[in-house]
């Protein structure tokens, strides 16, 4: 976690980035002054002149692979940060070349080698950008512009300006669609939200992507600028959703795919909460996926974006869970302290469909226990757990997620069996089979993880070995 003081330094690089931007400065001369006055490396220098987090380095990384049809190798932030830290620590050729090629950059000007280029023959840095006319110059270059205008006819120029302004007057009122049909959009991805976690996912992923498509053709053609915003925003939360279903089925690298896709939507149209809820999913599937610290960074990095209560504690929750697993304890407790600070007073939502945030005191306590789990005290965890199965009993039905409890009675199960009670654990372990264990990649990993966990001698029980087999049977074929 990120000390005071090197927050503070961070705050001093972002206002010095701006300060550039507002001169004019391109990103070579940023990345200079911040190497000038702050003492951090180059590929860190050129890192912040972008105001990129880590995790959006690597992604921009990750993406030239797959627009040059490549698999995307497994790059993470601690990969990144020796390459910041260590001179001693470069990255491959290959690696090096998308550095530059993201940075938009030479080598030499990341500090890896050196340009000999003789001075007479090396061309400006930032050849190709215009020397900044003086008021002098620029009152005479409008003159001249004026007298070179009488001569070939400055009305004819006028002419044409006002013809230009009419055109795009008539633009900006063009679309291909009335608000009818973003309406009907919305109230569509809002029926894909209530019904994930209890429709199966073969069944979901159809209507999903047709809707996904949809939006994807009609931002082919016209919109006005609000109308473009909301489509922006429905194909991120439509990416969202198939970003999750391929997860789930074991495809991780369309997962990421549209993950990525999400984040650059939910940016480019500033929706914090969306991009906030993309770092979870992000945190969540690096989890799973085994990447700890890729997880805790992309759950520290959506609390940036994170403007509600709700979003806010789901964040900090999924900090707690990769410190968990990271071993971390202290950081740990801490993260699960403030998430229940930030836990809003309105504990249950009674209109799932209205947001993102359908986050109860029930997943609330589904998230603490399997980290108490992971942090080998499984007495509390076995509390929070059975607390979470309650809530989920309690909640509306929209919000009850058949694959959340399934979760829960796993981790609970776990936990029994850390006890000394195997017996109940496969009996409470057998009880998810066909109402949720199928659902979420994540159980079917928990649910190894609780096999592992019983003792030799009861895992060749008939209810231990027919839960082992179904679990085998679910595994995805298509798993990375």
């Amino acid at each position: 976690m990120a000390t005071r003081e090197a927050l503070e330094t961070l705050k001093q690089i972002e206002a010095l980035r701006l300060h550039g931007l507002a001169q004019g400065w391109p990103v070579p001369r940023i990345a200079e002054a911040i190497v000038d006055q702050f003492g951090v490396s180059l590929p860190k220098a050129y890192r912040l002149a972008h105001d990129w987090s880590r995790p959006e380095a690597i992604e921009r990384i990750l993406a030239t692979y797959t627009a040059d049809s490549l698999r995307a190798p497994r790059l993470t932030t601690q990969r990144l940060c020796e390459w910041e830290h260590h001179p001693d620590i470069r990255p491959g050729e290959d690696y090096l070349d998308r550095l530059c090629r993201v940075y938009q950059t030479r080598r030499d000007l990341l500090g890896y080698g050196r340009d000999y280029t003789p001075a007479e023959h090396l061309p400006d840095v930032y050849a190709g950008m215009p020397r900044a006319a003086t008021g002098e110059e620029a009152d005479a270059n409008r003159k001249q512009f004026l007298r070179g205008g009488a001569v070939t006819g400055l009305a004819v120029l006028l002419d044409q300006a006002g013809r230009a302004a009419v055109r795009l007057s008539g633009k900006l009122g063009a679309s291909n669609l009335g608000a009818v049909t973003v309406k009907q959009l919305e109230l569509r991805v809002a029926g894909f939200m209530q019904d994930f976690g209890f429709r199966p996912l073969d069944q979901l992923f159809s209507p999903i992507l047709a809707q996904y498509e949809a939006v994807e053709s009609l931002l082919d053609g016209p919109q006005s600028l609000s109308q473009r915003r909301q489509l922006y925003r429905i194909a991120g939360q439509l990416s969202v959703m198939l970003g999750a279903i391929a997860f789930d089925l074991g495809d991780y690298p369309t997962a990421y795919a549209h993950q990525l896709t999400a984040w650059q939507l939910a940016r480019q149209i500033e929706d914090h909460d969306l991009t906030a809820f993309v770092r979870m999913e992000q945190s969540t599937a690096a989890l799973w996926a085994g990447d700890y610290r890729a997880a805790l960074d992309y759950a520290q990095d959506g609390q940036r974006y994170a403007t509600g209560a709700r979003s806010a504690q789901l964040a900090v929750r999924c900090e707690a869970r990769a410190y968990a697993r990271l071993g971390d304890r202290p950081n740990a407790l801490d993260a699960l302290q403030r998430a229940e600070r930030a836990m809003p007073s309105q504990r249950v939502i009674v209109d799932p469909g209205a947001g993102w945030w359908a986050f109860s005191s029930a997943a609330s306590q589904l998230y603490t226990g399997i980290t108490l789990l992971w942090l080998d005290d499984p007495q509390q965890a076995q509390e929070h757990s059975q607390q979470a199965i309650t809530a989920y009993a309690t909640q509306p039905p929209a919000l009850q997620y058949p694959a959340n409890q399934a979760q829960a009675r796993i981790t609970m199960a776990t936990c029994l069996v850390d006890q000394g009670q195997p017996e109940e654990g496969i009996r409470l372990a057998t009880e998810t089979v066909g109402v949720g264990l199928e659902s979420m990649r994540a159980n079917l990993l928990q649910a190894h993880e609780f096999l592992a966990a019983l003792p030799l001698r009861h895992r060749n029980l008939p209810a231990a070995l027919d839960f082992a087999d179904h679990v085998h049977t679910l595994e995805p074929s298509t798993h990375a």
